[in-house]
């Protein structure tokens, strides 16, 4: 997935992890975080793949910048059967990505895209979650 198909909130947190003292120290370089496109299949089991948004290997973390539809049925079109079904799907894969880190001894941190701090405020939270 290019930098053009990232979310705006994707492209929020990448900003701040570049900044953030992590990386900034050294301890944690750009070439460590992973996206999407280097980690497609980072918690692979099976035939079952988990695309994660962010993978920090030195710390075992994934970071997942959730949209309202990892939380409740969001109508993007479509009857409420298919909304419903499709919000289901969703939290079942959430489910399984969970299940899957806690698995291999990852963390899963889940930041919900519509509540994002400013750059700031969100370098401070990463890096209290992280250091």
């Amino acid at each position: 997935m290019g930098a053009s198909r990232r979310s705006k909130p994707e492209q929020k947190v990448w900003k701040a992890l570049s900044d953030s003292a992590c990386l900034s120290s050294g301890f944690l370089t750009q070439e460590q975080v992973g996206w999407k496109k280097l980690f497609p299949n980072l918690l692979r089991r099976g035939e079952s793949r988990n695309h994660v948004d962010f993978y920090l290997p030195t710390f075992q973390v994934i970071i997942e910048v959730q949209g309202a539809h990892h939380y409740k049925p969001v109508h993007f079109g479509g009857d409420k059967q298919k909304i419903l079904a499709k919000f289901e799907r969703q939290a079942k894969r959430d489910r399984r990505l969970k299940g899957l880190a806690k698995a291999t001894a990852r963390r899963v941190i889940e930041l919900e895209a519509a509540t994002l701090p400013e750059h700031d405020e969100l370098v401070e939270l990463l890096n209290g979650l992280l250091l």
